[in-house]
């Protein structure tokens, strides 16, 4: 049964919020030290509701704006998830998360104006009353996304009805196991699964750089995938094979030309690895000798490793540098990278000067005018110059500041890096987006946006690429004095 929403006026409706927003501000200033154990206990609990009942609110209002998409919100960042993102800093993941959390538990609407039941109708109402979390949300989603096709309408409906009162009573890692008893009961012996649900599920994640900038690589691989990184991994994670540790090891695969069986053998004697340290660096070496095998391009840049550093960092030999994908790699391994070569595909070094945006040093084996442009230009952005854009230069074009068609020309000073998305929302039309090239100040050099709902016409620039910049400038806003320290460095 579909909840029927309730209807007033919009004064009451915007009110209503900001009666609400009100009363959470007063709360939080409201200490419980005078409430009993009992009070204490009440409060909490009433809390935690309170909390899931909001979320249920964020759903719904998520909905509300794919459904709309406001005029502002569009013509701001572009689209509803940009908004959320860009607009409010809610985060690529957190807005991921909201956007498949409104397809499932918001109720839809066809062009007639129909109402159209969620997907997950036991589900919302629980969350609606505050019975359930988001993460109880999470898990039910997983476990029913895992339910084959091939079955019925009304046993799908029966199992989320189970889920969703299954957990107003289970912490979500004991709802994961109800789930999963509910799947093998539903495909016992894994017959009603096919190949269709197989590729359903099928996906690859790469995790953000932890504080020890190491990744998590998580993924469902199909059997065919499966076959085909096992024979992978059979080839270049043998032992003795691509060892970083060991100049002598053979690279790449195994039964390539050229390898030496008695260098591989003495090479294997050598090997300290485990074995998933062997996979490792297996899977370096497949991804090096992917991107060395084509001469094709992205975005009109050669498919090389491209890192940009600051001539201090370069020179001391440590700090970070920072990749065309937005990841941070130690200095001390780009400059080990560029001293051994070993195989990884042409590498592009740009440095900077440490207190301008200017280039003062371009490396690379191929040096046509048109790609050093894009380079130095990309390298220097190291991605889309919009503000909280998160589009790496690879996923970026040469954008002109001034545009062509008013005598722009094609030079490093007049080129910045914007997305394809972003590129179209600059023009010199009133609802555009406007570019400038920084004139002064901290920013020197750098690309401006003019938002074109801001008043003021203000540029602002993209530190989304930057983190080390909005350190320092919060640091030295908050230790001011004869001597300003500088911020922390990571060894």
């Amino acid at each position: 049964m579909t909840r029927t929403a309730a209807v007033m006026p919009a004064e009451r409706v915007v009110g209503g919020y900001r009666d609400a927003l009100a009363s959470v501000t007063a709360l939080s200033d409201v200490s419980t030290v005078v409430c009993s154990d009992a009070e204490l206990v009440e409060v909490t609990r009433l809390t935690e509701e309170l909390s899931r009942r909001v979320e249920a609110l964020t759903v719904a209002r998520y909905a509300d704006n794919l459904q709309r998409r406001p005029g502002p919100m569009i013509t701001s960042v572009g689209s509803v998830h940009g908004f959320y993102e860009q607009a409010l800093n809610v985060g690529r993941g957190e807005t991921n998360r909201r956007r498949e959390h409104a397809g499932k538990l918001a109720a839809g609407q066809t062009p007639s104006g129909e109402t159209i039941a969620p997907t997950l109708p036991d589900t919302a109402e629980a969350l609606r009353a505050g019975q359930i979390s988001r993460t109880h949300v999470d898990v039910i989603i997983k476990t029913m996304r895992k339910i084959p096709t091939s079955v019925s309408p009304d046993v799908v409906a029966s199992a989320e009805a189970s889920m969703a009162e299954f957990a107003t009573q289970l912490t979500p890692r004991e709802l994961e196991n109800v789930g999963a008893r509910l799947l093998a009961y539903l495909d016992p012996d894994g017959q009603v699964t096919d190949e269709q649900d197989r590729v359903r599920q099928r996906d690859l994640y790469l995790s953000s750089q932890d504080q020890q900038l190491m990744s998590t690589l998580t993924g469902h691989l199909t059997p065919a995938g499966r076959a085909v990184v096992e024979l992978a991994m059979e080839l270049f994670a043998a032992k003795g094979m691509n060892n970083p540790d060991d100049p002598d090891s053979p690279r790449g695969a195994v039964n390539a030309p050229g390898v030496d069986p008695h260098v591989l053998a003495e090479a294997a004697k050598r090997d300290r690895r485990t074995a998933g340290q062997r996979r490792h660096d297996a899977l370096i070496a497949i991804c090096a000798h992917a991107s060395a095998s084509t001469d094709g391009t992205l975005n009109g840049l050669p498919a090389h490793i491209v890192v940009t550093a600051s001539k201090k960092d370069m020179e001391d030999g440590r700090g970070f540098a920072t990749t065309a994908t937005g990841s941070t790699v130690p200095v001390t391994d780009v400059i080990d990278l560029v001293m051994r070569d070993p195989g990884t595909g042409e590498m592009v070094v740009v440095v900077f000067d440490d207190d301008t945006s200017d280039v003062i040093f371009y490396g690379t084996g191929r040096r046509s005018a048109n790609t050093a442009q894009r380079f130095a230009s990309f390298g220097r952005d190291r991605g889309c110059t919009k503000p909280k854009c998160r589009e790496s230069m690879f996923g970026s074009q040469a954008h002109h500041v001034r545009r062509w068609e008013n005598g722009g020309r094609t030079t490093i000073g007049n080129l910045g890096a914007a997305c394809g998305h972003d590129n179209r929302r600059e023009g010199p039309l009133d609802d555009q987006w406007k570019t400038v090239i920084i004139p002064d100040g901290p920013d020197k050099g750098r690309v401006g946006w003019i938002d074109p709902a801001d008043p003021d016409r203000i540029p602002r620039v993209n530190n989304t690429f930057f983190p080390e910049i909005i350190l320092r400038r919060t640091w030295n806003k908050h230790h001011r004095g004869p001597t300003t320290p500088s911020p922390p460095q990571r060894e």
